[in-house]
């Protein structure tokens, strides 16, 4: 998992961490921090194995990673730290040696992360 060490010590990447915990000193529950990103990477690991669907565990840790790298900017501009998330990510996937294929499944992951929660919140609001 040499590609997700990169990631860990990546200076764009680590600005991203650093940002999120100002703008969440304050939070209470779920900070977007590394507890965070490790239990997602986890779960999504078990996920993946109990489900047997073969995606390699250095992606679904890069993606775990890099998910929520975004939420910085939802607090600065607004924009969907989805959205946010896939910009600043693809830049640190290329600087860490992830091949396009992987790139574009991360980013993807990325991407549409929110989407099944978005759903949700959608079908109780009637």
């Amino acid at each position: 998992m040499d590609r997700v060490n990169r990631i860990l010590h990546n200076p764009r990447y680590r600005e991203c961490v650093e940002k999120n915990r100002k703008y969440e000193e304050e939070r209470i529950f779920c900070r977007h921090d590394m507890s965070h990103f490790l239990d997602v990477a986890r779960l999504s690991w078990i996920e993946n194995l109990e489900k047997g669907l073969g995606i390699e565990k250095e992606l679904i840790y890069a993606a775990a990673l890099l998910h929520d790298c975004g939420r910085f900017r939802q607090y600065e501009d607004g924009t969907p730290h989805e959205l946010a998330g896939a910009q600043l990510a693809e830049e640190i996937l290329l600087d860490c040696g992830f091949e396009e294929p992987e790139r574009e499944e991360i980013l993807r992951a990325i991407s549409g992360h929110r989407e099944k929660k978005l759903a949700q919140e959608e079908s109780l609001r009637g």
